[in-house]
């Protein structure tokens, strides 16, 4: 609060109007008028006012929306040294009054119980507050009248002079410039807001859309994989059978004559055992093609998931001397999915684990179920030492990519996290696990 000594208006008019404007001049000096705060604003104001003029009371009074009430924003009681605020007058009451308040630049009433502009404000205001004189000096804002600024007394009848009116003329022209710099202010915080909502707008937008392109890519990728994978299955399969059945026919004319060599009958065995290894990739192949081209879920057992999945990438991991172990203690475990989907899902990150560790000395990946009454985890475990804190957020992002130029596209994760999401589920990073865990979640329902 500003320190007032009390002035009373004994002076010479000249010296009357000199005190005025040197208030003046200090109110047009404040920064905090301009700071956007109306209360603190109007706190100054109206203790300027009542120490200036030596009034008992100032107040600060602005128009509801549609002018049906004029309510007081700050009433200040000098001898108090106390600020209120909420009271309200209903225009249509007291037309006299708000009729001179439109029409007239200063309400000066000397006698307000007399004076036909208040003396109907009597009972609801004027005997409440102990009004005797009062001055009006309405407060204008874009050419529209917006509120008044009020000096009181109550204690004895007051002359006006023409240095006070000149006065308050000016602390209304300072009071709308006060209430102007707050909407001002406060219109850049608008704007800054809209600002910032467009721009997470923009951002989320800029997501979906993304995301979108990535579904339309993988939406693609899968259907010319399915068709290719069918049609690698079929051209294979019929000069397989033939290796097979010429195989089982050496076989059987070589038990028929007894023929004991050794060199003859392991390579035998070997042609069947690999005939057989190629059947199951085909069969693979045929799951892959037949479940890329169906978009329902399905009862489906995880072991099964698990097993057509490892047939396309076990020879991979074999030949880099690249341990890979199961462990699933859930045999008859089953799942609601799209199986080729949950097999992609797997596949990308087996892929990634061996990406990660094929240069390492030691190396093994390792997939692990584990199942409660509500989810089953899908872990895949690989001998790297685990994601770096500082790219965790970032990995499941588009097109971000900790691999070397040509070597990944960054969208392996991101589509393995789209997949699992459409399923219910969560893609986790377990980082209590000494090495590099990946975790699939997804409800048991």
């Amino acid at each position: 609060m500003n320190s007032f000594k009390p002035v009373y208006m004994t002076y010479a008019p000249d010296y009357e109007t000199a005190f005025c404007n040197s208030e003046l001049l200090r109110l047009n000096l404040s920064n905090e008028l301009d700071s956007g705060d109306l209360h603190r604003a109007f706190d100054i104001i109206t203790e300027s006012v009542a120490h200036t003029l030596n009034s008992d009371q100032a107040s600060i009074w602005l128009y509801d929306c549609e002018g049906k009430y004029i309510v007081c924003k700050n009433l200040y009681k000098r001898e108090q040294n106390e600020h209120t605020f909420g009271q309200k007058l209903e225009t249509e009451l007291y037309p006299n009054y708000f009729k001179v308040l439109r029409s007239e630049r200063v309400l000066a009433a000397f006698d307000t119980y007399n004076d036909p502009a208040t003396r109907d404000l009597k009972d609801d205001y004027l005997n409440p507050y102990k009004v005797k004189s009062l001055m009006d000096v309405p407060i204008r804002l874009n050419g529209k009248n917006i509120g008044v600024v009020c000096v009181e007394y109550t204690k004895a009848i007051h002359q006006w002079t023409e240095a006070e009116k000149s006065f308050a003329v000016s602390i209304s022209n300072i009071t709308a410039k006060s209430i102007m710099a707050s909407e001002r202010i406060q219109a850049l915080k608008d704007l800054a807001a809209i600002n910032d909502l467009l721009e997470k707008s923009v951002q989320n937008k800029t997501k979906e859309l993304e995301e979108q392109k990535l579904k339309t890519f993988q939406a693609s990728k899968m259907a010319a994989l399915g068709e290719l994978a069918g049609c690698i299955a079929h051209e294979i399969n019929n000069p397989l059978t033939v290796i097979q059945g010429k195989a089982f026919i050496i076989n059987s004319i070589a038990r028929d004559n007894k023929i004991q060599d050794t060199m003859f009958q392991t390579s035998v065995d070997s042609i069947i055992q690999t005939s057989e290894r190629i059947s199951k990739i085909m069969r693979g192949l045929k799951f892959f093609s037949r479940e890329c081209n169906m978009k329902e879920r399905s009862i489906t057992k995880l072991s099964d998931i698990i097993e057509e999945t490892l047939l396309m990438c076990r020879a991979r991991f074999k030949m880099n001397d690249c341990e890979v172990n199961v462990i699933n203690p859930y045999p008859d475990l089953e799942i609601n999915c799209q199986s080729v989907s949950i097999s992609q899902a797997i596949l990308n990150l087996l892929n990634n684990a061996f990406d990660a560790i094929h240069d390492k000395i030691i190396r093994w990946v390792r997939l692990e179920v584990v199942s409660n009454q509500h989810f089953v985890d899908i872990r895949i475990i690989d001998s790297g030492k685990g994601v770096p804190d500082e790219i965790q957020e970032k990995i499941f992002t588009t097109f971000f990519t900790t691999k070397p130029v040509g070597k990944g596209t960054g969208l392996g994760l991101p589509i393995v996290s789209n997949i699992i999401e459409e399923h219910n589920g969560q893609v986790l990073i377990d980082n209590e696990c000494p090495n590099t865990c990946f975790v699939l979640r997804l409800p048991r329902e």
